[in-house]
């Protein structure tokens, strides 16, 4: 409830010229958070688990098995990306925290 309010306040006290600089702000952050967290904080983690990519974990819906996750998108199949959620958790995380 709090971030709620606080965004209430800040668009009450705040200038278009704010908003626009924090959403810009938001956006090159966004790309930077996005790097840092595939390409350095994940490799240790699936490092760990089996010396596997986690952005490769799936389930697909139609029963088949396929080698990886791109494959499976290539044939068309509709998959559950369960290995995407720890992925998105590490992006969002810093995001909302870092007020």
């Amino acid at each position: 409830m709090g971030l709620f309010h606080e965004f209430k306040q800040f668009t009450i006290r705040g200038s278009a010229l704010d908003m626009g600089v924090g959403v810009v702000l938001g956006a090159a952050l966004s790309g930077f958070i996005d790097s840092l967290v595939r390409d350095i904080l994940l490799p240790p983690v699936g490092l760990l688990i089996s010396k596997m990519n986690i952005e490769n974990l799936y389930i697909s819906l139609n029963g088949r098995i396929y080698p990886s996750l791109e494959e499976a998108k290539e044939a068309g199949v509709v998959t559950i990306n369960y290995g995407l959620i720890p992925l998105t958790i590490c992006q969002v995380y810093p995001a909302y925290n870092g007020q």
